[in-house]
């Protein structure tokens, strides 16, 4: 799984991985969540999306972060 990449990365990234020109443009251009997923000789682009629950057991935003409760570095899914 291949995420955006910054333009000093890409042609390390893109000889690494053999990626065409269009590949490359993808993953200068990729949004938060879009990507390029490789599996052996087969390639596509996706999007990753993630419910509400996914998002906060997975963000590492921040400003996301410090909004959020303290649970005493315990807590479980229902708290959120």
């Amino acid at each position: 799984m291949l995420l955006k990449q910054a333009p000093q990365a890409i042609d390390a990234v893109g000889d690494a991985f053999g990626l065409t020109a269009g590949e490359r443009r993808l993953l200068l251009a990729a949004r938060v969540g879009t990507g390029l997923l490789i599996c052996g000789t087969n390639r596509t682009s996706f999007e990753a999306i993630a419910s509400d629950t996914e998002h906060h057991l997975a963000t590492t935003d921040p400003e996301f972060v410090a909004t959020l409760p303290d649970f005493g570095g315990n807590f479980v899914v229902d708290d959120l």
